[in-house]
């Protein structure tokens, strides 16, 4: 919008209230000379002999593209307005009407009221504990254009239980590597609150992460390859993306003992 108007006009507006701005009121524009076509646009407008009509041709187009954008964009969807209630910035200063709120909008994947309070008692621990403390001020010190929120609840929800010691999400990495459902345990601390998390994942991506698993199978196909090789090679590539590189994949004795052995289970599935 400030290509062709005033900044005045639209100052520091965000979201939802840049729909109000009037697009198609001249009084609001530029002088033409002054629309922002960008440095090479001018150098390439100087060689023309109607200056004058390309640019109130470059403004009809802004003019058109900002209506598009509006009518387009979800400034005023609901849900992502709530969506950011999730982001580990917003611990510190959410109160939980922000999140009854996300849970409202997700009311066709029927939250009931009984598992809307358990969410919202989830949410109210996660605020407070320390253990998150530490994973949120590593994100948000992180680079914003490479850090991955999914590895933030991540961390999150591999908290362990300080009595048995044992993982209390022992589900997430199912739900983060393949993407699928969360299976229910009695041990994990969040996983009401991560029941929204998986929602929001699917209402964004829909079967994104399964169509992207059928092409990483394509990639893997090879004559005399059953299921169960298929399975076997995805875990292997999981792991290796896992730890980062094949380089920091730790070989173990187990390890290599089944690389030894690995020629003769394939004699043995050949002769089946």
């Amino acid at each position: 919008m400030l290509r062709f108007i005033k900044e005045e006009t639209v100052g520091s507006l965000g979201g939802s209230k840049l729909l109000d701005v009037d697009t198609k009121n001249f009084d609001t524009f530029l002088p033409l000379k002054r629309i922002n076509v960008g440095e090479a646009t001018k150098r390439a407008l100087s060689q023309l002999n109607d200056v004058k009509e390309a640019r109130m041709a470059m403004r009809s187009f802004l003019m058109k593209l900002c209506n598009l954008l509006k009518d387009a964009l979800p400034l005023t969807n609901p849900l992502l307005k709530y969506l950011e209630k999730l982001h580990p910035a917003m611990r510190s200063v959410e109160s939980n009407e922000g999140i009854r709120r996300l849970c409202i909008e997700l009311k066709p994947l029927k939250i009931d009221a009984q598992l809307i309070d358990r969410i919202l008692q989830e949410f109210q621990i996660y605020k407070m504990d320390p253990a998150v403390d530490v994973f949120s001020k590593e994100f948000l010190e992180q680079n914003k254009s490479t850090t991955r929120i999914d590895s933030f609840w991540k961390d999150v929800f591999d908290i362990k239980d300080k009595i048995s010691g044992q993982p209390k999400y022992a589900n997430l990495k199912i739900l983060v590597i393949n993407c699928l459902t969360l299976a229910h345990g009695s041990e994990q601390k969040y996983q009401k609150l991560w029941n929204i998390i998986i929602m929001l994942l699917v209402l964004s991506h829909g079967q994104a992460t399964v169509e992207s698993g059928f092409s990483q199978n394509k990639q893997l196909e090879v004559e005399n390859l059953n299921e169960e090789f298929y399975v076997a090679k995805r875990i292997i590539l999981g792991k290796i993306k896992y730890c980062g590189s094949l380089r920091n994949v730790v070989i173990t004795k187990e390890l290599r003992i089944a690389a030894a052995g690995a020629r003769q289970k394939y004699l043995a599935h050949l002769d089946e």
